[in-house]
């Protein structure tokens, strides 16, 4: 079966696209590999800055996504702000190991250095897991000062915090409280789910309520999470907590896409949500329920077999024999 004349323009025309967008999809790979995590790198910015004193201001946002409107929404938003760093609540990317790439690209528009905690979404596969390793920073516990104060990232991407997690908490709040003016701890999956819903809480619910415990014996000053697609500000036993789920993925009916900003002084810590307005909600609509990117797991699969078809068939076509023309045949007959 051949083609016809304008079928083969059409051909190449798609075979131009797909080599222009492959090339720039292993670019953008190629020099995402490269260099450190996205944690490592900004903890170092973070210690190479100077003091900043008693007084600073960071943004909090979890459930973002990698690339949908939305979050390019909040983050323009955020450019248009000021903080002196950043955590991500977890889940940043809902769409496979390929697009951790996307988000570090996206994110980098906002120029302040960011660290994060791991989500659900983020260790679903062995692959994802690991590329998460790769680009965004550890899969567990880690803290660090900023200023006079101490910042705790759990890990609850598994939906809860073990024993072992609970007791290194425990010794790293001790250990903290001798130096530093606040505690601010930040994670996933809240202890509790403050919602009507009830449904986005560790499990077994157990394993929250010791989590709290230690949070109240430790006096920390806040506590900071995602996985709830919605914003909430609340006190449980002493401890003002942060539910900051809106990063772009989606929202709770009723709810805006958001950043929480959170300004420490020397009188104390205030939270604001920063909403966000729907500036494209046809858009966000299709967006939030087909994936048309090139960065997706299946998307980049069918794309990569798409064009490895088209260009095997553009290859057969131009280097197999042709049979010589019959005129051909007779003139070097004679």
């Amino acid at each position: 079966m051949s083609l016809s004349g304008k079928g083969r323009k059409l051909e190449r025309v798609i075979l131009i696209a797909l080599i222009v967008m492959f090339g720039r999809y292993a670019y953008i790979w190629a020099v995402s590999s490269q260099g450190p995590s996205l944690v490592e790198e900004s903890l170092a910015a973070m210690e190479r800055a100077p003091d900043p004193g008693p007084e600073y201001r960071f943004f909090a946002f979890g459930d973002s996504g990698a690339g949908k409107p939305a979050f390019l929404n909040v983050l323009e938003r955020m450019r248009e702000d000021s903080a002196d760093f950043g955590l991500v609540l977890g889940d940043l990317s809902y769409k496979g190991a390929e697009s951790y790439h996307l988000f570090r690209k996206n994110l980098a528009t906002v120029p302040v250095p960011f660290v994060a905690t791991a989500g659900n979404h983020d260790v679903e596969s062995k692959d994802q897991r690991d590329a998460y390793l790769e680009r965004i920073g550890p899969v567990g516990p880690y803290s660090f000062d900023f200023g006079p104060d101490h910042f705790v990232s759990l890990d609850t991407s598994t939906g809860t915090v073990d024993a072992a997690q609970r007791a290194w908490l425990d010794a790293d709040l001790t250990a903290a409280k001798e130096h530093s003016r606040h505690l601010f701890v930040f994670t996933h999956v809240p202890p509790v789910d403050p919602s009507p819903y009830r449904d986005h809480a560790m499990e077994p619910a157990s394993d929250g309520e010791a989590v709290e415990q230690i949070l109240a014996d430790h006096g920390v000053t806040l506590f900071l999470a995602g996985h709830i697609h919605a914003f909430a500000l609340y006190e449980r036993f002493g401890v003002s907590h942060v539910i900051s789920g809106g990063g772009g993925e989606s929202v709770r009916q009723g709810e805006t896409f958001h950043y929480a900003a959170i300004d420490v002084t020397a009188e104390g810590v205030r939270v604001e949500a920063v909403r966000v307005p729907r500036t494209r909600p046809l858009i966000e609509f299709l967006s939030a329920r087909f994936d048309f990117g090139l960065f997706s797991g299946v998307g980049s699969k069918l794309m990569l077999l798409l064009g490895s078809v088209l260009i095997a068939r553009v290859l057969w076509r131009r280097f197999r024999r042709r049979p010589e023309p019959a005129a051909r045949r007779a003139s070097v007959q004679a």
